[in-house]
Formats: structure tokens, C-alpha cells, sequence
């Protein structure tokens, strides 16, 4: 798949008047780290339970910073997937 869609760029690279190689190879896919597989089930549940839990015991605590546009629980845990997977 990888090898087909790099040929297609070389393809559409030369039709638009690029000086291309047609036989340069496809670039190498790398697997992820381990470090991806301990950032989720490690360091996103030791972020992602005390918001939970914080969300849970105090609940009226919006009231107090609702005036800012705080930003909700479930928008702090996409906040903080997002950032382990860059």
C-alpha cells in the first residue's frame, strides 16, 4: 500500500514537470516506541482519574469559574490524549 501510494506521488510529481528518480524507493515505516504504549496505560490514567474524581466530589465547582469558559472534564482528557500521542 505504502509502496503503491509513493508511486502515485512520483506519478503526479513528474506530470506536474519535476525532475523525479521513478525508481527511488518508498520510505521506511518505524513502528512505534514503547514509550506510546506506557503513555496510555500509564501516565494518561494518572491525569485523567483525579479529574474524574475531582469532577465528581465537587461538582458545583463550575459555579466559581464558569465566568472564564473553564473547560469541561471530557475536554481536558482530549486535551491531554491528544498531547501523549504528539
Amino acid at each position: 500500500l505504502i509502496a503503491q501510494q509513493h508511486h502515485r506521488q512520483l506519478v503526479k510529481r513528474k506530470q506536474a514537470g519535476e525532475d523525479v528518480d521513478m525508481n527511488e524507493p518508498p520510505p521506511m515505516v518505524t513502528k512505534h516506541s514503547d514509550w506510546h504504549f506506557g503513555g496510555y496505560f500509564g501516565e494518561l490514567w494518572v491525569y485523567m482519574v483525579p479529574l474524574f474524581i475531582w469532577d465528581r466530589l465537587d461538582p458545583r465547582r463550575h459555579r466559581l469559574i464558569a465566568r472564564f469558559g473553564a473547560p469541561t472534564t471530557l475536554q481536558i482528557c482530549r486535551d491531554v490524549t491528544f498531547s501523549l500521542l504528539m
